[in-house]
């Protein structure tokens, strides 16, 4: 028993000292309002996906990938999250 809640303390003591001594990683991202400008359909090998072209007011595009059951017009808003 006494062995046990050794082996035990040590594997929780090792696991803190591994999982404190990782590095962070930080994501800096911004927040845009972008406008559906373009709505592409392509036949990929799970079936028909759709490729959204959206722009936002500093005329940067970005494109992005949904399922072709989704329903989405040209001229949507929608707000981004997007990496710095």
């Amino acid at each position: 028993m006494k062995q046990f809640l050794r082996l035990s303390t040590l594997l929780i003591l090792l696991t803190f000292v591994l999982t404190r001594c990782a590095p962070g990683r930080e994501l800096q991202a911004q927040v845009v309002s972008a406008e559906l400008v373009r709505i592409d359909t392509v036949e990929r090998y799970n079936g028909p996906q759709l490729y959204l072209t959206w722009k936002c007011s500093n005329n940067v595009t970005y494109v992005t990938q949904t399922t072709a059951k989704a329903n989405y017009h040209v001229g949507s808003q929608m707000t981004m999250m997007v990496q710095r």
